[in-house]
């Protein structure tokens, strides 16, 4: 009885570690990612750029981290997940440090391209990790639980990186975070080898917990080819959800805190103390999705369709009513981001935890992220370009017109769900 006591107690100690380690992971990459929103202005001025050219560097990180998803997230249903997390980790680092000594446009480029490159190691490997730790009852909340780490890593990158732009420059707010990333992806290293010399948990063979191991005699099925997935499970469906999440959620992040400057003619030094408030949003938007979750008895586009009419709703409020006070744009482009950062834990974390029984998980996790980047990365440059030309107004119009889309998308697969049915 004590022996089995034991055994149960180190798998919760050893859970709770691997899911401690893989949430500051997951931090420490939006950490070093979005710095750049918040040094924008900065590095525009200082280095005589348009919102265009700072948009670039934006797409090429998305586009190549889509490019990523689906090299990486492949090799993390094959290899060994701790070792792409801690390569991943080192070269984010990496790539953070020598941006921030850059003085030649180009290598802004090639250094934010490579940073791009070295993320998209990480979520295929840290989804299929959580998801052979946790039972399918527990899926969802471990889901929402580990998308909190964004919150983590904004609260540094707009704060901390924001403090040090207004300091001692645009930089710093880059050459800090790359310090911390390397430095802990040594530490990473050598916790995860310490965990897998106590129990095998990141090898593919590792052993589950009970429950798990009797679940899976029942379900788990040979792996199955994409194509299938996406035609004959319907994947396809989230797919163009996802295509739609990228054209707004990561353009609001890029160029969010701009457009709080800009509109409310904000001087930088007040930018960062203002906006910090935008991801403690985000942190009640994801606790929100998850009891909606919840609510809806864990049916997943019905919790992604209330966040996007949420979403919605916001954007027409800042379209509608332009002269409102600063503290009214602030909480209604949090509240914008934190609607996308909920329907973006169901999207890309719970739906992807789901394939685990096709031993998928980390493919559908990159093919997902992969359409998402994809989108986000056009969407960055062009609403720069547009907030240039055009104004912001039109930036929200725009943002409001892809939102009615996905809206209407996720009302349509809901409807042939229940048909099917």
């Amino acid at each position: 009885m004590n022996a089995e006591k034991g055994k149960k107690s180190l798998r919760f100690e050893t859970k709770t570690t691997v899911f401690l380690l893989c949430w500051i992971a997951y931090a420490a990459i939006y950490f070093g990612r979005a710095n750049l929103s918040v040094a924008a202005p900065d590095i525009q001025n200082s280095m005589h750029l348009t919102k265009a050219q700072i948009g670039l560097p934006g797409t090429l990180f998305f586009w190549i981290y889509a490019f990523g998803q689906l090299i990486n997230s492949n090799l993390g249903d094959r290899f060994t997940e701790y070792k792409m997390v801690f390569v991943g980790l080192l070269f984010t680092g990496l790539a953070n440090l020598f941006f921030g000594f850059s003085k030649i446009y180009l290598f802004f480029l090639i250094f934010w391209g490579i940073n791009g490159f070295a993320q998209s190691m990480l979520w295929g490997p840290i989804i299929r990790t959580l998801s052979r730790q946790y039972p399918g009852d527990m899926k969802s909340k471990i889901s929402v639980a580990i998308s909190t780490s964004m919150v983590g890593g904004y609260l540094a990158a707009w704060g901390l990186s924001g403090k040090l732009t207004v300091l001692s420059g645009w930089r710093w707010a880059f050459i800090v975070p790359g310090i911390f990333i390397t430095a802990f992806s040594f530490i990473w290293l050598f916790k995860s080898r310490q965990l897998q010399n106590k129990q095998d948990l990141f090898d593919v063979s590792s052993p589950l917990d009970q429950d798990q191991k009797s679940h899976e005699k029942k379900s788990t099925k040979t792996l199955i080819s994409m194509t299938e997935l996406i035609f004959k499970r319907k994947l396809w469906v989230i797919a163009l959800i996802c295509l739609m999440q990228g054209l707004v959620k990561e353009s609001v992040s890029l160029w969010g805190p701009v457009f709080i400057m800009e509109r409310n003619h904000m001087d930088l030094s007040a930018l960062p103390g203002t906006i910090l408030v935008i991801p403690i949003i985000h942190l009640f938007g994801l606790l929100l999705t998850g009891r909606l979750n919840k609510l809806f008895r864990y049916k997943e586009k019905w919790t992604i369709l209330t966040m996007y009419i949420l979403c919605g709703l916001f954007i027409g409020l800042l379209i509608l009513l332009p002269d409102m006070p600063l503290a009214f744009s602030v909480v209604s482009t949090g509240c914008v981001l934190a609607a996308m950062f909920g329907a973006n834990s169901m999207l890309l974390g719970v739906i992807p935890m789901k394939y685990a029984e096709y031993n998928r998980s980390s493919s559908v996790a990159g093919f997902l992220d992969f359409l998402t980047y994809m989108s986000a990365g056009v969407s960055a440059t062009f609403t720069g370009a547009l907030a240039n030309n055009a104004g912001w107004s039109w930036v929200l119009v725009f943002w409001l017109s892809v939102v009615v889309i996905a809206i209407a998308l996720i009302a349509f697969s809901i409807f042939y769900d229940r048909v099917k049915s």
